[in-house]
Formats: C-alpha cells, structure tokens, sequence
C-alpha cells in the first residue's frame, strides 16, 4: 500500500475529516487507503477479525463520492460493525466499511 505522507498523522476525528472533505483537501477514497495503510501496519493484532477487500471498500468509497455529502452526517467517516451485528447481504459481523447511505 503506498503511502500519503500528508495523510499519514491526519485524524480520524469527524470534525478533521468533514473539514478536509469540505476543503477537498483528501477524498474519501484517500482516507479510505489511509486507514487500510494504519491497519496493515499495526500487523495482525487481534483487533480486527475480517476486513473487506480493498477493492471492495474503494468501490464503495467512490460510489459514496458521487452522494450528496451535505444530506449524509456520517459522509466518509470510517467505522467497524461490532461482533454482535449484522451487516446485510454479508456473512460476516465484524469488518471495516465506510458510511454509504
């Protein structure tokens, strides 16, 4: 995974992210590679027991882009599903994803 030197010590706090949003300062896209990049490096630690494909969550990250981030809250913002949801459509419960609707 390549690396944004700018985007490596960003915060992942809402406020951060809708400001650089709003100022097209880094796109979901990026935060979305961003954040892959901070998992793959803390290693295999136990956090994270699935992980969708980054192909998977860029797809959604651009199918994201093309919403009306004013009408989301959540608009880009990067969460898990806890062990004990269900996320529709998948077999898994617990994974990274980006808020999409």
């Amino acid at each position: 995974m390549n690396s944004n030197p700018q985007i490596e010590n960003l915060s992942l706090s809402f406020e951060t992210l809708n400001e650089c949003y709003k100022n097209g300062y880094f796109s979901v896209i990026d935060v979305v590679n961003e954040v892959l990049r901070r998992i793959d490096v803390r290693g295999n630690d136990g956090v994270w027991t699935f992980l969708l494909e980054q192909s998977d969550v860029v797809q959604r990250a651009k199918d994201l882009m093309d919403m009306d981030a004013a009408s989301l809250p959540l608009y880009g913002i990067p969460f898990c599903v806890s062990s004990n949801w269900i996320l529709w459509g998948s077999n898994y419960s617990e994974f990274f994803l980006f808020v999409i609707s």
